[in-house]
C-alpha cells in the first residue's frame, strides 16, 4: 500500500513539473507574437496557461501548510515528552532489584 501511494504521489509530482515547464515554455516562444485581432488564438492560449499557472500558485501555500504541519506531527511524537509513557513503579510492576 505504500509502495502504491509513492508511486501516485510521484507521478503527481511530475505531472506538475511538467505542467509548469510546458506553460512556461509557451509563455517565452508567445511573448512576442504578432497579434492577429480581437479572436487571436496565442492570445487565448496565453490567458489559459496564465490561468493554469495562477491556479497552481494558489495551491502552493496550502500545500506548504500541509508539508509543515506532517513534518511537525512526526517531530512531536518523536520527542521523547509526547511519547506514551507508561507510569508505574518498580514495586508495582514486582521487579527485585537485588545484588
Amino acid at each position: 500500500m505504500r509502495t502504491i501511494k509513492k508511486s501516485v504521489a510521484l507521478l503527481l509530482c511530475a505531472l506538475l513539473l511538467m505542467t509548469l515547464l510546458f506553460s512556461s515554455v509557451c509563455i517565452v516562444r508567445a511573448a512576442n507574437h504578432v497579434c492577429s485581432g480581437e479572436c487571436c488564438l496565442i492570445c487565448v492560449l496565453l490567458a489559459r496557461v496564465e490561468r493554469a499557472l495562477h491556479g497552481m500558485v494558489a495551491l502552493l501555500p496550502v500545500l506548504a501548510a500541509l508539508f509543515a504541519l506532517r513534518l511537525l506531527g512526526r517531530l512531536c511524537l518523536s520527542q521523547p515528552a509526547f511519547r506514551r509513557v507508561a507510569h508505574g513503579t518498580l514495586v508495582g510492576w514486582k521487579i527485585r532489584l537485588d545484588d
